[in-house]
């Protein structure tokens, strides 16, 4: 699922409804994109819901890292001491 999602997010003119349907196949991709829109780095009043709304606070450019952060954390996941809370906001640039 992360290749086909990594592949559809090389195209410049994807659309925010093509890549929410294939983020929308993978919950960890999916829960990490909510995440990361509902954060204090964009302080919103209210949370966002659906993974379109999402896209479009985060920015193309951060939804591109995901696929990848998230199969890079898999691969990680068996390092012994690797915090991957802290894996996950260095590589979407957020504060620690």
């Amino acid at each position: 699922m992360a290749h086909s999602l990594i592949q559809t997010l090389k195209d410049e003119d994807a659309g925010v409804e093509a890549v929410g349907a294939l983020i929308a196949r993978d919950p960890a991709i999916a829960a990490k994109l909510l995440q990361l829109a509902n954060s204090a780095q964009f302080g919103l009043p209210r949370g966002v819901g659906s993974i379109e709304h999402a896209i479009a606070m985060v920015g193309m450019n951060k939804v591109r890292t995901l696929p990848l952060g998230a199969c890079l954390c898999g691969s990680f996941a068996a390092v012994a001491g690797l915090d991957t809370q802290a894996f996950w906001k260095t590589s979407m640039d957020l504060p620690m």
